[in-house]
């Protein structure tokens, strides 16, 4: 198993258009990697945390937005 992110830095349009369709609310997103789908769905005006264990995702989500922790 690589130890590298999975995260391409862009949300699945399959993602994208249940999102879309759905009225926002609360969501919790397991395993967020560097957190691509957060920002899609946060976007999108839901509520949302992510939980990721992966310590180079978290390390790249961080970077990229500061409001991390």
């Amino acid at each position: 198993m690589s130890n590298q992110p999975r995260d391409g830095g862009i949300s699945p349009l399959g993602s994208v258009h249940f999102i879309e369709h759905l009225q926002p609310a609360t969501a919790l997103d397991q395993g967020c990697g560097a957190g691509t789908n957060l920002h899609t769905i946060l976007n999108a005006g839901w509520q949302e945390d992510g939980v990721e264990f992966a310590l180079n995702a978290l390390m790249k989500a961080r970077k990229e937005d500061h409001s991390i922790s």
